[in-house]
This record gives structure tokens, C-alpha cells and sequence, in this order.
């Protein structure tokens, strides 16, 4: 008897298609009527997920990682119907020709083709028809949520509201909007109402710690005032476009937390202060600077740039409150003169100490790596990947990753065993070894200092010879790995 696999996906979109269980059921029997059993292991499911895109189901990708196989273990796919298999016909293509170029063929049991150029006109037009679904329904959901939106109905969740028979009502957060608004008011910024609320134990809807985005979320948000806004393109504050031009306002089904005159004092206060940091004014963002994707926080955070008056960086994960808690604030100009000294005094030293996450590490003089042996190892790991690929178990992504991690740490053994076949002695070799970072670093210092080569040619000039640097601001010291 043939094995055939069958492949199911009910989306949240469309109820009135058949369940799960439905659709199993009516493709085992059209498999056994064609002489063959779709057994447990090839039925494939993906239950409550569009089919807009193949990214976002696990089922359906590990099911083509096995018809992909030079002998896959199933000829055949049974569907419902095609809009199971894709919403989206460009990627229906793809699939469905890579699959019968290796002999698999995908069948709909509800849409029966015939054979020749006319059946696969009809495939065509049902796949435009599954897309043009998908389509349509986003404009109908959109549509349907301004008019919601109009009625001044609740839609989505709010801190300090709940929604109660499509209307918003207070809840025992409620409190904490007043006394952000007023704290704001009153000259307290963003990033001390957000510390003293998590200190206190508020969350956010999702159950996250309140951050500076979170705060100014709120202090957006007309419905503490009793209004909503909405647009076309759905709710704009979810997307921080707090000057949408296709923003309308709504009188909303909501009680007043905080009265008309603070709330629009606080919008023109955090006008002012959008004003004094916007992007017209601040000549670095988005251009390169010194140092940009080299500098990082002791924390691990990249510095990121922070100020126009004087251009300077300050560390990205205390921006956003992701764990950093000291302020690392630093001028351009002070960086970039304390990475040259920085420079200058290694090139005084005896020694180079280079970046301890390199892959790999010093062997000891009593006991010699064997390289050999240790490469080796390491295109086995390479082999056991390529068959984890090939058997469905990593997808393309897991194995890409691995496979450069592990041909990383090849090319590193490789280049020591070629080090290591020098016949120069440790005391030689050691000298040659200083002696060659010791120019890479003079060249660097002539480079970073020539006003006439652009400050991109500099950074990857930079990162040549430097993994990274880091900034210490409790001590202002500067760390620099060489790699």
C-alpha cells in the first residue's frame, strides 16, 4: 500500500471551514480510495495559523523539509483544499513546482483538476482566488474597525481601563494615569516615572515593567479624555505615529480620567521636548560617527547616539531600561581621543591581549593540540547538521547558523595549525606575533587621524584589527579587544 501525507491548517480567519478532526477524517478516506493510508507521522497540522506566509508554520515547513529528501517518503500531499496549502501564490508556486520537480505532487480533494495546460490555468486562477480572500478580508477587518471606531466602541486593551460591554471602564490601575499626568505636568521626566512605577509594582497589560515608551503611550492616549483615535491603517498609537495624518478622533464610550487642560498641557510639553531632540536637528542620526557599532556599555549595550549640542552616545540599553541603570553618557570627541590613546599605549607594550571570545585559545606548550584531530571533529559536527537539514529536524535558518558557526571555527583551527607549523621558535614567533599587531595598530592610529579618508572607510578600518571597545563609566575607563 502507498504512503501518502496530508497536511491540515484551519485558520482564525474563515469559520466556516471544516475542523481539524473533519478534515483528517476526509483525507484519510480519499487516500485509502486511492489505494493508499496516510499514516500518523505524515499527517501534518497547523491549527489556528494563517496562510499568508510559510515562515510562520512549523508543521507545513518541517512537512517540506521531508518531500525535499532525494528519497522522500511520501509522492503525494492531500489537501482540502488549496488555500490550505497558501493564501499567498507566489509562495504556492514555488513550493508546488520545487515539490514536482522531486516527484511530489499536492492534491485538493474538494477541487479536482484536470489534466494538461487548462488544469493548470484553473490551479492558477484558485490560487489568485485564495490570495484575493486573504486581501479582501484585511480592507473588510479595517473597514468594519473604523466603523467600531466611529461608534466610539472599546477595541483595544488600556492601562488603567477595562473593557466592559464594549465600553471602557476604570480599573484599579486607574490611579497611577492621574498621578503619571500630574507627575509629568509638574516637571518629573519620562524615565523617573517609569523607574518609580516598576519600583512599586505596576505592569503594563502584557505583564512587562513600564519603560519610557510605556509612559509616553499613556500620555498620548486621548481616551483618558473620553476620546479615540483611530485611522485607516488601525490603531496609531500601537505604532507611536502620534501625527498620523489619517488619524480621526472619536467621542468615546469611556469615562474622564484627567481633565481637557492637563492633558493638553502635557502634549505640548512632550511637543517641546520631540522639538528639541527631532531628527532636523540632529545632524549625527543616521550618519556615521567614530566608533559607530564598535563602542559598547560594560552592560553588553551598544552606545548609540544621544545628544546634538554636543554630539554624544550614551548606552542604548539605559535608554530603553533593558537592565542598565548607570547612565553612560559620552562625547564623540572624548571616545574618540581615549581610543587613540588608548592605541598609542598598546603600542608601548610588551604584549597584546586579545579579545578572550576568540574561538580559539592558546595550547599549552606541555601538551600541543593536535589540529588535525580537532578539525576533523569539527566536519563531523558539520555532517551531523547537513543530515539533521536533510531529516526535517533544523530548519533552513538552524542549520545556516550552525553550519557558519562551526566552518568559523574551522577556518580558526586551521589558520593556528598553519601558525603552528612555523618553524620559528615560541620566543620568535611571540616577537613576530607583538611586533605585527604593533604596526596593524600604528597603520590604524595614521588612518583615524587622516582628516581626508571618510569616516565609514575608518570604522571598517576599525573593526579589521578591533572587536570592540569598551566604556566604563563608573571608573571612565576604556577597554580595547583586539581580535
Amino acid at each position: 500500500m502507498e504512503i501518502f501525507a496530508g497536511y491540515i491548517r484551519v485558520s482564525t480567519d474563515d469559520q466556516t471551514e471544516y475542523s481539524p478532526d473533519s478534515q483528517m477524517k476526509l483525507l484519510r478516506e480519499r487516500a485509502e480510495k486511492d489505494g493508499g493510508m496516510i499514516p500518523e507521522e505524515y499527517m501534518f497540522a497547523d491549527p489556528g495559523i494563517s496562510g499568508k506566509d510559510a515562515a510562520h508554520r512549523p508543521e507545513f515547513n518541517r512537512m517540506i523539509a521531508l518531500a525535499k529528501q532525494k528519497d522522500p517518503p511520501f509522492r503525494r500531499i492531500y489537501v482540502w483544499k488549496f488555500s490550505r496549502f497558501a493564501r499567498n501564490q507566489e509562495e504556492s508556486i514555488v513550493f508546488k513546482n520545487m515539490l514536482r520537480k522531486n516527484g511530489v505532487e499536492i492534491v485538493s480533494i474538494s477541487e479536482p483538476l484536470v489534466e494538461g495546460a487548462f488544469g493548470s490555468l484553473i490551479e492558477r486562477i484558485i490560487e489568485w482566488q485564495d490570495e484575493y480572500y486573504l486581501i479582501n478580508l484585511s480592507g473588510e477587518v479595517k473597514r468594519g474597525m473604523m466603523e467600531k471606531a466611529s461608534r466610539g466602541e472599546a477595541m483595544c486593551r488600556v492601562f488603567g481601563l477595562d473593557i466592559k460591554d464594549l465600553s471602557y471602564v476604570k480599573n484599579a490601575d486607574n490611579p497611577h494615569v492621574v498621578d503619571i499626568f500630574e507627575s509629568f505636568d509638574q516637571g518629573e521626566n519620562l524615565r523617573s516615572i517609569a523607574k518609580r512605577l516598576d519600583a512599586a509594582g505596576v505592569r503594563t497589560p502584557r505583564g512587562n515593567s513600564p519603560d519610557i515608551r510605556f509612559v509616553e503611550y499613556i500620555l498620548r492616549n486621548p481616551i483618558y479624555i473620553k476620546k479615540l483615535r483611530w485611522s485607516s491603517e488601525g490603531n496609531p498609537c500601537s505604532k507611536r505615529r502620534y501625527d498620523d495624518p489619517n488619524i480621526k478622533i472619536f467621542d468615546a464610550k469611556a469615562p474622564r480620567t484627567v481633565s481637557d487642560e492637563l492633558f493638553y498641557r502635557v502634549q505640548k510639553r512632550l511637543d517641546d521636548r520631540k522639538a528639541l531632540y527631532a531628527r532636523s536637528d540632529r545632524p549625527n542620526t543616521g550618519r556615521p560617527w567614530l566608533l559607530k557599532g564598535i563602542a559598547k556599555c560594560d552592560c553588553g549595550g551598544s552606545l548609540v547616539f544621544a545628544s546634538a549640542k554636543e554630539p554624544s552616545v550614551q548606552c542604548n540599553n539605559y535608554n530603553h531600561m533593558r537592565g542598565c541603570t548607570v547612565s553612560h553618557h559620552i562625547s564623540q570627541r572624548k571616545l574618540f581621543e581615549s581610543f587613540v590613546i588608548g592605541l598609542r599605549n598598546c603600542c608601548a607594550l610588551d604584549r597584546y591581549d586579545t579579545d578572550p571570545d576568540a574561538p580559539i585559545k592558546k595550547a599549552s606548550e606541555s601538551a600541543p593540540a593536535d589540529f588535525q584531530k580537532l578539525i576533523a571533529a569539527e566536519e563531523r559536527k558539520l555532517a551531523r547538521c547537513a543530515a539533521a537539514f536533510q531529516a526535517g529536524i533544523d530548519t533552513m535558518e538552524e542549520y545556516a547558523k550552525n553550519k557558519a558557526e562551526i566552518q568559523k571555527r574551522i577556518n580558526a583551527l586551521e589558520q593556528e595549525a598553519s601558525r603552528q607549523a612555523n618553524k620559528l621558535s615560541p620566543e620568535s614567533a611571540k616577537a613576530a606575533s607583538i611586533e605585527d599587531y604593533r604596526t596593524r595598530t600604528m597603520a590604524l592610529i595614521h588612518t583615524l587621524e587622516d582628516p581626508e579618508i571618510p569616516i565609514p572607510l575608518k570604522n571598517d578600518a576599525t573593526r579589521s584589527l578591533i572587536s570592540r571597545v569598551v566604556f566604563h563609566k563608573p571608573d571612565n575607563t576604556l577597554s580595547i579587544f583586539f581580535k
